[in-house]
């Protein structure tokens, strides 16, 4: 049994004090991260808590350690600032490098990349920012692993297929800040059999193993983040940092 906290688009904003209440007052014992750090210090401090965890590259960390241009409202200052903090910490730099170039590394506790697949007994999930199916993207040069939005059933679709494909039961993703956009239904969870079925904002969820699921766990920068449980297959949505 594993008890997973998931964290996504923090923008700067680090989790590292409710990840370590999570453990002391739920049991938490993984941190899988889902990218969008936006600074290195966030990543830093992250990379330093003592538990397995997997670190997933964001859109923003992306296209902050290429040099490339980037709007958001969470953002404090310009892009090139944020280019900036990164070059004066080669080393959280070098990490999100090699996680890209790499895709999928594991160094000691911590897995990193793109994407990333887990299994626990006979369950396989998969990790990713945006996608585990890159299609590329419109507006960035980013890969569709970071950038894709989920804001039409095509998108959704074409990660089910892969999830068939790969024998995956779980998608967690972020990226999409967990909101309805273009009328397709994209927060909280996404269940195979229809797309159309979700169940937003619940509490609390337990998943059937017998199912596919593409799961948006939230942005941490709303104050929003995830704890699952691989043992009772009870996934809960929290709401609220304090």
């Amino acid at each position: 049994m594993t008890k997973i906290m998931f964290v996504s688009d923090m923008h700067g904003l680090s989790p590292v004090k409710l990840v370590k209440r999570e453990i002391k007052n739920n049991g938490v014992e993984k941190l899988v991260c889902l990218g969008d750090y936006d600074t290195p210090e966030v990543l830093r401090d992250i990379r330093r808590l003592k538990l397995p965890k997997v670190l997933i590259v964001g859109n923003h960390d992306f296209h902050y350690v290429h040099n490339l241009g980037i709007r958001s409202e969470n953002m404090h200052g310009s892009w090139e600032e944020y280019v900036k903090l990164w070059i004066k910490n080669p080393t959280e730099k070098s990490f999100i490098e090699r996680a890209i170039k790499g895709n999928s590394i594991k160094r000691r506790n911590t897995c990193s990349g793109l994407v990333v697949e887990d299994i626990f007994d006979r369950l396989k999930v998969s990790y990713s920012h945006a996608s585990i199916v890159d299609g590329g993207s419109p507006v960035s040069e980013a890969p569709g692993y970071v950038w894709a939005r989920f804001r039409d059933s095509l998108n959704i679709l074409q990660n089910f297929v892969r999830m068939n494909e790969r024998n995956i039961g779980i998608m967690f993703r972020g990226h999409d800040h967990i909101s309805y956009s273009g009328g397709v239904p994209i927060n909280g969870l996404t269940e195979a059999r229809n797309i159309n079925d979700l169940f937003s904002m619940a509490r609390a969820v337990v998943l059937d193993k017998n199912k596919r699921y593409i799961i948006s766990v939230g942005a941490f920068i709303d104050a929003e983040y995830a704890l699952f449980d691989t043992n009772s297959m009870r996934l809960e949505f929290k709401f609220g940092i304090s």
